[in-house]
């Protein structure tokens, strides 16, 4: 393979990374402090249908005859957490603020609208954020990879965005965030 075509192709992958990136991401400004907001989602199709699927299962344990007791108990268990398990992947969501100022990144972890956890994290270097590979969704004959960016703090990694599809892109995003948090790298 000719070493322009592997260049034009990189470069054409770089590009449709930071296009994903740029409609992933959306940045707004409130004096200090800069809210991030990742709109990328997990594919909702796959926790529907297994929801559907839980309870089904789960009725079909509700109404199972009597003396089948612990057949009743597994379908009961299975159906309920297949349906927790969709609803936790459904209801998910991060909220992350950057005082820029201070360099002091607040993040919430969400459930729906319960907030689950709470962080902050001084940011001191672009080196604390990375990205992890965290899924991984088939479909026919394609795979699509799932990451994350996290930042470090005291040996603690702390979500910073998710389900995001493809390295390239993850690596955009995570490029991103840090322009604007550090403008003024050397």
């Amino acid at each position: 393979i000719p070493e322009s075509f592997i260049r034009q192709q990189n470069e054409y992958k770089a590009q449709a990374a930071q296009s994903n990136a740029d409609n992933l991401l959306k940045f707004n400004q409130q004096g200090r402090f800069l809210n991030i907001e990742n709109t990328s989602k997990l594919p909702i199709k796959p926790f529907l249908i297994a929801f559907v699927a839980g309870l089904i299962t789960f009725g079909a344990g509700l109404f199972a005859p009597v003396d089948v007791w612990w057949e009743t108990y597994l379908f009961v268990s299975a159906g309920a957490f297949i349906i927790f398990i969709s609803l936790f992947f459904l209801g998910r969501g991060v909220e992350v603020k950057v005082d820029v100022e201070a360099r002091i990144l607040y993040m919430k972890r969400k459930w729906f609208f319960i907030t689950l956890q709470k962080h902050e994290v001084m940011l001191y270097t672009p080196s604390q954020f990375s990205i992890e590979k965290t899924m991984l969704f088939s479909s026919g004959k394609t795979l699509a990879y799932w990451y994350k960016v996290e930042v470090k703090n005291k040996g603690k990694k702390v979500l910073v965005a998710e389900a995001i599809n493809g390295e390239e892109t993850a690596q955009a995003f995570m490029t991103r965030i840090i322009n604007k948090v550090f403008p003024q790298r050397f």
